[in-house]
């Protein structure tokens, strides 16, 4: 079904009062003629879409199935923490030559990084020296990187970014503490990037580069396999596709797991270059549409059956 963009299913939430003044419902009045046309699809999209819409979630709906996610999980022994993207702007990177730092993380400003804040969880080791971030309008100094345990899952549900050059999605090794107690610095990724030519999208077929902008997606990144089930299974219950999901496996092979400062540090970045839209652009790097969860069982779960390390994707010549 062609469903209109202004025609969306909003599902209405209490308390999120603030959030709804900011919607449209209707930006455009359309004339008598094909208002029935319009009504017809919209019921179409009740009946069929679910909670989700013709166009995608909206963040209404994305708040909706944060709780309903969350709320399985805690039923099924686990607790989740809510996290958020902050895109590493160049105003940002003068924040911390002033603040001290030696540089800026290596931030390209045509292609800004979105960086994962996540909520540090009881028994995670920070080093003192941890590189951190300025974010929100007070610029709090937020940890970009993380020690987690072999069971947990690390989760972004969000949209892609709108049309451009390219994006992707990639998570790191940071740090690694040698036997002489230091850190070095490794900045490995742990597997190939997720991106328009690979991700599991909503769209016309598998890897269609012009219909891979605006759209739901799904990432989980996780050492365990049962863990990763779980998390797929609240997520389907509460209203997202499986269609949409995608992995990142962090293997025993490339990773040291574990909260204690012996353990490896784990990051994210998402990039995204050459939005063609001014207006969009700033919009999805000021507000990122997207929610993360760091998911942790009560009772601590073995890996027993670990991911291999990921197959590489061959490299190819690409010319214009």
């Amino acid at each position: 079904t062609d469903c209109e963009p202004s025609q969306l299913t909003f599902i209405v939430h209490p308390g999120i009062e603030k959030i709804i003044s900011k919607i449209q419902l209707e930006k455009n009045m359309r004339e008598r003629t094909s208002l029935m046309s319009s009504y017809f699809v919209t019921v179409v999209c009740l009946l069929f879409c679910s909670i989700y819409t013709c166009d995608g979630f909206t963040d209404l709906q994305r708040i909706e199935i944060a709780e309903n996610f969350i709320s399985a999980m805690n039923e099924t022994g686990y607790d989740v923490g809510v996290g958020s993207i902050f895109n590493f702007m160049d105003r940002d990177c003068a924040l911390l030559l002033v603040s001290g730092g030696d540089g800026c993380y290596g931030n390209n400003p045509t292609s800004p990084y979105g960086n994962y804040i996540l909520p540090i969880i009881e028994g995670e080791f920070i080093d003192e020296d941890a590189p951190s971030l300025p974010v929100g309008e007070n610029h709090a100094w937020e940890v970009g990187e993380h020690r987690i345990r072999g069971d947990e899952a690390i989760i972004f549900f969000g949209k892609t970014p709108p049309k451009s050059a390219y994006y992707g999605y990639t998570h790191y090794l940071k740090q690694r503490k040698l036997r002489d107690g230091k850190n070095v610095t490794i900045f490995g990724s742990l597997s190939d990037s997720l991106n328009p030519t690979n991700l599991n999208l909503d769209r016309s077929f598998h890897g269609s580069y012009e219909d891979s902008f605006d759209k739901d997606v799904v990432i989980i990144a996780t050492p365990h396999r049962d863990v990763y089930s779980a998390v797929e299974d609240a997520l389907k219950e509460a209203g997202v596709s499986a269609d949409i999901m995608n992995l990142q496996s962090i293997s025993p092979e490339l990773f040291r797991w574990g909260l204690e400062k012996e353990a490896d540090t784990l990051s994210f970045l998402n990039r995204v270059a050459y939005i063609e839209n001014d207006e969009k652009k700033d919009d999805y790097l000021n507000e990122p549409p997207s929610i993360l969860f760091r998911v942790t069982p009560r009772v601590e779960k073995n890996v027993t059956d670990p991911y291999a390390k990921p197959t590489r994707a061959p490299l190819t010549m690409v010319t214009n």
